[in-house]
């Protein structure tokens, strides 16, 4: 963000435009919305269906994609605050409990199992 903000190619009028990637994207949002970036994390699917049936698949092309959403929808975009982050970070502990309620349980009844036999 420093060097494109020195190029003159981002600054806090600039929308940026993302693709929810779960846990990954949490850190780059949050340092978005710290730098007062205005940040809008818009659905793959409606990207997805905005463009049409397109081939190809990569990390540019995709970035592309997202940019040209951006531009022709950003009148539509929902910024993105900093309670959403809190938001985040409590379904991301909710969904690590949950993970590890699971393993508790198989790790009971595998133990029940080994004592059993």
């Amino acid at each position: 963000m420093r060097k494109w903000r020195k190029q003159g190619l981002c600054d806090t009028t600039t929308l940026v435009c993302l693709e929810p990637t779960g846990h990954y994207s949490h850190g780059v949002v949050k340092t978005l919305l710290d730098l007062g970036q205005p940040t809008w994390m818009a659905h793959a699917t409606d990207i997805r269906l905005s463009i049409g049936m397109q081939r190809g698949k990569s990390d540019r092309v995709d970035a592309r994609r997202i940019a040209e959403y951006a531009q022709r929808f950003g009148d539509k975009a929902r910024l993105l605050q900093h309670s959403c982050l809190d938001f985040t970070e409590l379904k991301t502990l909710l969904a690590l409990r949950e993970r590890l309620v699971k393993e508790r349980g198989k790790d009971r009844a595998r133990s029940r199992t080994t004592y059993c036999t």
